[in-house]
């Protein structure tokens, strides 16, 4: 036997003479030495040394000690130590190769040794096959409490360092060790790219190690099943009861050998000398394999482990299991009589009808487009390996289940997959699963295909189905003998299941064992409902963009009207079906695309081309686009479902639009709705096994294809106007009622605006629809006012966010069905939009709308108090919105009154609390300000601050009103001449703003501007380079609505000029200076002052008061 490297010493407890399996040990860093693990002390060897397959335990000598030197580089290369070391205990060189099977198993930090070192070898073995000679010769690993999940491995690593190193290495040491911890994190990326195949045995820890460091001590988990799983696909995770020291022992509490290693660790070991065999055979890296006529028997002798088990006290029957699958050739004679009477059964000997290629009468695509991405999927999962994957079990069936909604391609990816790969395999069978009697015919085929069967033989469905399964089972190229020729390779075959939309068929097929490829294509969109191991679910998705356009292109031939082309497209959402059925009504109809186009955008003309016949369709082709997904198949409330669905936002759909406690209160008949939760899942379950939607689980969000959403509209358009106009006013009352509304004193709220953010796109799209499709003269009264108040608080909300130019867009579209409404009655709903549309105007310094909106505002809000005999929030607001537009107009006394009529409507108000009017305290204290009342206005100020405090706590984020009153305050001090204390006021600002409203609201880049102020007036290097800085967010926020703030992008681009004068950038200065004055020439046109003259005060005039 040749000498073992130096790094590696036999223990000599086994008998090393007749051992076939090196067992190679690795410790871990200053963790207990192999010599204490369990492996090398009874029971355990008396298990080992009772097994056929002799092994020799070997021990690995790491070269790492945790000393003031240590670092994780270290361990980085001691893996680079220990593959040189087994690669020289397998591959002395080309005349000395050895094939004998290592198993690895190691402890803790020893564990990333053993990633390090294969995740090199694999990167070697592309080049060198000595690197691929010893992956091929590793049966198995063992990873005993080794950490491997990267987000918590930086923390774990540096605990188990600092547990065993005691008070060796310092708590800077230790920091370092942590933040350098990246390292390990890179070891498992590159082992998580090396695809082993391989047997792995992964053990975690039950219990807490106690550790002590200085005179504290404390018990922690160090190693548990989210760290240490790898989540391979050979992997068995086990626990023990032990901790990270004691774990090596690998025992049960009562102290006997553990039950789940003993069996992991015999079956790996009496199946690794075939396996590796089998698997060198197979390999390119390995020049002189071995001769494939040697017969090597591993089995393994069951009394003799009986008897060892028996006086450990271990289950026999574990140690049976454990070495079950290597007993083939100890058959009694009355087996081998049995032997005989079967083979008097079989057929004469003879070669089955391969290849055999049974795909019916389905051609191959020659219009298919694109899926390159899913093809290479298929290939990974299902092509046949030219190699023995090492794992111990004696074959692995390959599934995958292609999942998808109608119209997606997956039959035809399927067909696209099966003609372009089949010189892959010796057999490919194309079942169609769409019902039981296709099933079995086409599998009843499969035997018959093969020659399995007597073709004299009267045809048995059940008889071929069951022959077919044992043939697919155990492939042999020689019917009627027990194995191939020597030398054969065993046939390779792809069955594919098409449109296997009820698993439940399946269920006597699928449960085959040994090694082959399965395709299934199925609308089902859990795969764990067919009866797979282990299967690989891939979920088709809709084209995108370019291969949609790209795909139309190819279909009609047609290269000009790009872009109604690209139009197209997207109306399509990347549906295959639809594209291509398109194409072909463009083609039949010698229709351009503008044409089509004008005919599609037609709701009424839409069902007719969903319908439409187009010709002789592929065999593929389950329907048209409108009758592919079955939906006349659906239960009542489900079809009802669906079409409010087709009405929303498809992307993501949220299971509270639908069933919410505000439901009940809706003005709208919901009776044929499932609202209730039961009901709902109900429905929402029809609708995912049709997979006519997807869901988010974790989000409790619903996806749905837009051609669908079309197809569904579009048949409800054909029934009747009035069921498509009572559909969609149903959607919008379900959007309404699942919308956040505030109390009026409460509007500026920031806690709703993550729901609002969710339902937008629905409102989006409900207004869309209603636009090109229901707004006509004389529309439902109701449906318009319903669907006016949900474009108001969709505009509001956008406004609150400071999206202008969003919320103006929807505030003048809810205003032109406004102006429909009977203003008597509807006084309420069109104040609130022009009470919308005057704070869009007065947030984008636009004082003629603003006057006009808040005038108007103004007086609806008087004749309802007229009315009413009653005073409420709104009037409040009303006057406080109309002091703005007078600040605006420069008419600060006027202002004043009507801030102060504001603050004393509040206090006569039921529903005041101190706090709530801040809006109007601000600005009151700011109109002072603009008069240099400074006094009033910091009176003013001050007694709107104490009142936030006392109504909502100091510091509170309810809102950024609290926010406006600091900037105020900043404002009047720096008048005052308390310039730190104003410095202070605008941070606690900014701070308090940042909180709310985030850092990319126009309120939040207002205060950045004045802080940028105060650092340019300090002057300093670092306090120049934090107004450059602060300037830099004001504009990045501005220019996003580079119109609605032109005048703050102005202003702001004037004060950089001057930062960057001070910091000496004077090219950069002068130019942003020319900038600033052209862009003040625009917004002041009428103005005579040069350039020259332009200072401060003038750029602050752009903007609203509040800004300033």
């Amino acid at each position: 036997m040749p000498e073992l490297p130096t790094s590696l010493h036999d223990l000599g407890f086994l008998d090393s003479v007749k051992s076939r399996v090196d067992l190679v040990l690795i410790p871990g860093i200053a963790t207990p030495a192999v010599e204490q693990w369990g492996l090398c002390r009874e029971p355990w060897l008396e298990i080992l040394g009772a097994l056929r397959t002799h092994t020799r335990l070997l021990a690995y000598s790491c070269d790492i000690s945790l000393d003031s030197d240590f670092d994780w580089q270290r361990l980085l290369d001691e893996g680079a130590r220990l593959l040189s070391t087994l690669v020289e205990l397998c591959y002395h060189d080309d005349s000395d190769v050895s094939s004998r099977p290592i198993i690895l198993v190691c402890h803790s930090l020893g564990g990333l040794v053993v990633k390090q070192a294969l995740s090199i070898a694999n990167l070697r073995a592309i080049q060198h096959h000595k690197y691929r000679h010893f992956i091929n010769c590793i049966a198995g690993i063992v990873f005993i409490s080794t950490p491997h999940n990267h987000g918590l491995l930086q923390d774990r690593a540096t605990t188990i360092v600092k547990h065993f190193a005691g008070d060796k290495l310092s708590k800077q040491h230790l920091t370092h060790l942590k933040a350098d911890a990246t390292k390990l994190v890179d070891i498992i990326g590159r082992f998580q790219n090396v695809n082993l195949g391989l047997d792995i045995l992964t053990l975690y820890e039950r219990l807490p190690t106690k550790s002590k460091r200085g005179w504290r001590s404390r018990s922690v988990l160090i190693v548990d099943r989210e760290l240490a799983e790898i989540k391979a696909s050979h992997e068995v995770c086990s626990a023990l009861n032990a901790d990270h020291a004691t774990i090596c022992d690998l025992r049960q509490t009562d102290g006997r050998p553990d039950g789940e290693v003993c069996r992991w660790l015999t079956t790996v070991i009496d199946n690794a000398v075939h396996n590796i065999e089998e698997r060198l055979k197979a390999s390119d890296a390995v020049r002189n394999p071995p001769s494939t006529g040697t017969s090597i028997h591993t089995e393994t002798s069951i009394v003799g482990l009986n008897k060892s088990a028996a006086a450990l006290e271990i289950d026999p029957d574990d140690v049976h299991w454990a070495s079950a699958k290597a007993q083939d050739g100890s058959s009694s004679s009355f087996d081998r009589n049995m032997n005989t009477i079967f083979e008097n059964f079989s057929t004469a000997r003879s070669e089955a009808n391969l290849p055999c290629f049974v795909v019916n009468t389905i051609t191959q695509n020659e219009d298919f487009y694109g899926r390159d991405n899913v093809l290479a999927e298929l290939d990974k999962a299902l092509l046949p390996r030219t190699d023995l994957i090492a794992s111990s079990e004696p074959g692995k069936m390959n599934h995958v289940i292609l999942c998808g909604m109608a119209g997606m391609g997956k039959t035809e990816i399927a067909v696209q997959f099966v003609h372009t790969r089949r010189q892959h395999y010796d057999a490919i069978f194309w079942i169609r699963a769409e019902d039981s009697d296709k099933l079995v015919a086409d599998f009843s085929q499969i035997a018959q295909e093969l020659g399995l069967i007597d073709p004299n033989e009267p045809e048995n469905p059940v008889v071929c189905r069951d022959v077919a399964k044992g043939w697919l089972t155990n492939p042999k190229r020689l019917l009627g003998e027990r194995d191939d020729a020597a030398g054969q390779e065993s046939p390779s075959w792809l069955l594919v299941f098409d449109n296997a939309d009820n698993p439940d068929l399946l269920q006597d097929y699928i449960p085959i064992f040994g090694r082959g490829s399965i395709l299934i294509t199925t609308r089902e969109p859990n795969g764990k409902n067919f009866h797979a191991s282990d299967p690989v679910v891939i979920h088709l998705d809709p084209f995108n963009d370019d291969d949609s356009t790209a795909f139309l292109s190819h279909l009609t031939r047609a290269h000009k009207q790009q872009r109604q082309r690209d139009e197209i497209a997207t109306l399509l959402g990347g549906l295959p079906l639809a594209l291509a059925q398109m194409a072909g009504v463009m083609k039949k109809q010698y229709l351009d695309y503008s044409e089509f186009l004008e005919m599609y955008e037609d709701i009424t003309e839409r069902a007719d081309i969903h319908e439409m016949d187009i010709g002789m369709p592929r065999q593929t082709a389950r329907g048209t686009v409108s009758s592919i997904w079955a939906i006349g198949t659906l239960s009542p409330p489900t079809r009802n479902l669906l079409e409010i669905f087709s009405f929303l936002d498809p992307d993501r759909i949220q299971d509270y639009v639908v069933v919410n406690k505000n439901v009940e209160n809706i003005d709208c008949d919901l009776s044929m709705i499932p609202t209730s939760r039961a009901k709902f899942l109900r429905a929402r379950g029809e609708l995912l096994h049709q997979s006519l939607i997807r869901l988010n689980e974790q989000k409790k969000e619903i996806w749905m294809h837009r051609v669908l959403q079309d197809v569904v509209k579009a048949q409800l358009a054909k029934k009747s106007s009035d069921n498509l106009v009572t559909a969609f006013r149903q959607a919008v009352a379900l959007v309404h009622a699942a919308w956040p509304v505030p109390p009026a004193e409460k509007r500026h709220s920031v806690e709703r605006w993550p729901t609002c953010e969710a339902l937008y796109p629905h409102v989006a799209q409900l207004e869309e629809f209603f636009e090109n499709h229901l707004q006509t003269a004389g529309a439902d009264p109701k449906l318009q006012l319903e669907l006016v108040t949900l474009l108001h608080e969709a505009a509001w909300w956008q406004y609150e966010r400071g999206s202008f130019a969003s919320a103006r867009l929807m505030g003048e579209k809810a205003g032109k069905l406004c102006m429909e409404l009977d203003t008597a009655s509807n006084m309420h709903t069109i104040s609130r939009n022009h009470d919308l549309l005057g704070c869009v105007a007065n947030g984008t310094n636009n004082p003629a709308s603003s006057m006009e909106q808040n005038t108007k505002l103004l007086e609806l809000r008087m004749k309802i108090r007229t009315e009413t005999g009653k005073e409420d929030v709104l009037l409040a607001y009303a006057h406080n919105q109309f002091g703005c537009s007078l600040m605006m107009a420069g008419r600060y006394e006027e202002a004043t009154e009507y801030f102060k009529e504001a603050l004393e409507i509040w206090r006569r108000l039921p529903e005041f609390k101190p706090g709530l009017p801040s809006m109007e305290y601000s600005n009151l204290g700011l109109a002072l300000w603009m008069q240099d009342k400074l006094d009033e206005a910091s009176a003013v100020l001050e007694q709107g601050q104490r009142e936030r405090e006392e109504g909502f706590g100091p510091g509170d984020t309810e809102s950024f009103r609290a926010g406006r009153i600091l900037y105020a305050l900043g404002n009047v001090r720096y008048s005052q001449g308390q310039v730190q204390e104003s410095e202070n006021f605008h941070q606690r600002a900014l701070l308090q703003f940042q909180s709310t409203i985030g850092n990319s609201y126009h309120r939040t880049a207002d205060i950045c501007h004045k802080l940028a102020e105060h650092c340019l007036r300090r002057g300093t290097g670092s306090s120049l380079e934090k107004a450059h800085k602060l300037t830099n967010q004001a504009l990045a926020t501005w220019q996003a609505d580079n119109i609605g703030f032109r005048n703050e992008i102005a202003r702001t681009t004037y004060l950089k000029s001057k930062i960057m004068e001070q910091l000496g950038e004077a090219e950069e200065a002068n130019t942003l200076r020319a900038d600033a004055i052209e862009r003040w020439r625009k917004l002041r046109p009428n103005s005579s002052l040069s350039g020259a003259e332009l200072t401060e005060r003038e750029f602050d005039d752009l903007v609203t008061f509040w800004s300033r």
